[in-house]
């Protein structure tokens, strides 16, 4: 028997030398996975990428059209079948394209990916693959002559004239109303600040457009002391108006206020608004009551002074509760100032009134997949606590996770059941993607231990939030090497009614604390180390034996 030991022994050293450190679940990656949370997953990778413009929800919406999600029984074809492939169903003739013209943007694929596209087949063992196939539908989209628009109208012309083309048998009505069926998701609120530009060069027009697309927002979103809440500044030369977070309670009296705000004209000092901006989230609620953090800047990007705007810019990424957006207000705007601004996922164009409904619809989906901030009570420890409806997730990053000693997270819940997702470096993690996951019920935690030999041994990219860090001129090799952001979510089961919870997070290994749990599950990482320590132990068996 003890011949078999060192054999066992070698097997176990060889899984833990084989150790994968990428995430424990990631569908997006999986042959023929399908479902909202996919697609959902699939897109994000692609947006936070950079290395397309936005796409103002187009993808995700051809993505049903095309499969309801994959979710349509011939939606994974086999290589014999000379239909489209794939969730977004592209047919040969299109992922050929992909190989065509500039190879700009297919090398972007390999660097912010790792895909090589100069070998990428439209073999079905690809195509099947969610990210491969999402991939090569934008890579194509890049290549057409007009920009994706905004809305859902013009997206169906979009999509007839460029993607399904006039010999499928798609049509815009159709794209329209698939468009429409689409489950929307679902937020307790937010809290949005909006920076409207009223100076000379964006013109009182604009201004009136400005207008209408915050009370369009205000419409869509539930106004409220316990559901989204509004705040406004003006700004041209000097700051002309403000609302402040709670001045408004009702969406009667928000929009009577946003209408009678005045146009100035004037010079575009930005940066004056800017500089603002953590005076004004004073007034709103506290972060330990969940609610996001959204700016959002209207404008044409055309400041007086472009250096003043960057460096004011760069002072926002100083507060890791904020989710910043750009909405550019003409056809020629200046994207690099938009970009300064928030970040390239996040700028929006819009040209006239008729696309200021497609633009709400985008809005009010940013209000629910942004994330908020888990609040600091004292050193090494943090929480947050609230209400949640059926199936309305809450997504959470921790800005400050401590690589050197790691990080425990536990969900409690009164009431309801819900799913804790813990990610490395995916926001808004879900079923879909994820490094870890546990389930809280009432009476038992659901709780997640990060090891600061997972944070170290993470391949996952820097976060949204430390590429602007590092672009703003910090030190990102110190941040590296000192903390990281992870990404949480909690998720309420559709059927188990709505759930109250707390989460908490503490520096280290705290799961004593929290003796009646469920555990998250190990992943990968996980398993690879109880592989070692069982070969370590069979040695020590087949020694003293």
């Amino acid at each position: 028997m003890v011949r078999w030991v060192p054999i066992l022994a070698l097997l176990c050293a060889i899984l833990h030398a084989m150790r994968p450190v990428t995430a424990a679940v990631d569908q997006t990656l999986q042959p023929k996975a399908k479902g909202a949370d996919v697609v959902r997953a699939t897109v994000r990778k692609i947006r936070n990428s950079c290395i397309f413009p936005n796409d103002l929800g187009f993808l995700l919406r051809v993505a049903y059209v095309e499969s309801k999600f994959g979710l349509n029984a011939n939606t994974f074809r086999s290589d014999a079948d000379g239909f489209g492939k794939g969730i977004w169903q592209l047919d040969k003739i299109g992922f050929d394209d992909t190989k065509l013209g500039s190879s700009t943007k297919r090398n972007l694929v390999k660097e912010k990916f790792g895909i090589d596209w100069t070998t990428m087949t439209y073999a079905s063992a690809n195509m099947n693959v969610p990210l491969y196939n999402a991939l090569a539908a934008r890579l194509l989209l890049s290549r057409k002559p007009a920009a994706i628009p905004s809305g859902i109208e013009a997206q169906a012309k979009y999509w007839k004239t460029y993607y399904n083309s006039g010999a499928g048998k798609g049509s815009v009505d159709k794209f329209i109303s698939d468009v429409k069926s689409i489950q929307p998701c679902s937020t307790v609120g937010a809290d949005l600040l909006f920076i409207l530009d009223a100076s000379g060069s964006i013109g009182s027009s604009n201004f009136q457009l400005m207008k209408q697309v915050l009370i369009a927002v205000a419409n869509k979103l539930t106004i409220g002391p316990a559901a989204t809440q509004v705040a406004v500044i003006t700004f041209s030369s000097r700051i002309n108006e403000k609302i402040e977070f709670g001045q408004h309670s009702t969406l009667s009296s928000l929009t009577s206020a946003i209408k009678a705000l005045s146009y100035t004209s004037g010079g575009t000092n930005t940066n004056l608004a800017l500089d603002l901006v953590g005076s004004t989230f004073q007034s709103a609620r506290p972060l330990r009551e969940g609610f996001p953090r959204l700016l959002i800047v209207l404008t044409d990007g055309e400041s007086n002074n472009p250096e003043a705007t960057r460096l004011a810019a760069n002072r926002l990424n100083a507060y890791s509760w904020l989710e910043r957006y750009a909405v550019g207000m003409e056809s020629d705007v200046n994207h690099d100032e938009l970009e300064t601004i928030a970040s390239c996922s996040h700028v929006y164009i819009i040209k006239s009134v008729s696309e200021i409904t497609g633009l709400t619809d985008d809005l009010y989906e940013l209000a629910c997949q942004s994330s908020v901030a888990l609040p600091t009570v004292n050193a090494g420890f943090a929480t947050m606590s609230g209400t949640l409806p059926p199936g309305t997730p809450r997504n959470v990053r921790d800005t400050a996770v401590s690589r050197a000693i790691g990080r425990t997270y536990a969900l409690q819940v009164t009431s309801g059941w819900a799913n804790l997702y813990v990610s490395l470096g995916m926001e808004n993690p879900s079923s879909a993607v994820n490094d870890y996951s546990a389930e809280a019920t009432p009476g038992r935690s659901a709780v997640v231990f990060v090891s600061s030999a997972d944070l170290a041994a993470s391949s996952s990219p820097l976060s949204r939030r430390k590429r602007e860090l590092s672009s703003s001129g910090s030190n990102s090799s110190t941040a590296a090497n000192s903390s990281i952001v992870l990404y949480l979510s909690i998720v309420p089961k559709e059927d188990s009614g709505s759930v109250t919870y707390t989460l908490e997070a503490r520096d280290g290994d705290a799961r004593s604390l929290y003796p009646n749990s469920n555990a998250g599950g190990p992943t990968l990482l996980h398993w690879s180390k109880l592989a070692l320590l069982v070969g370590m132990a069979i040695g020590v068996v087949a020694v003293f034996d």
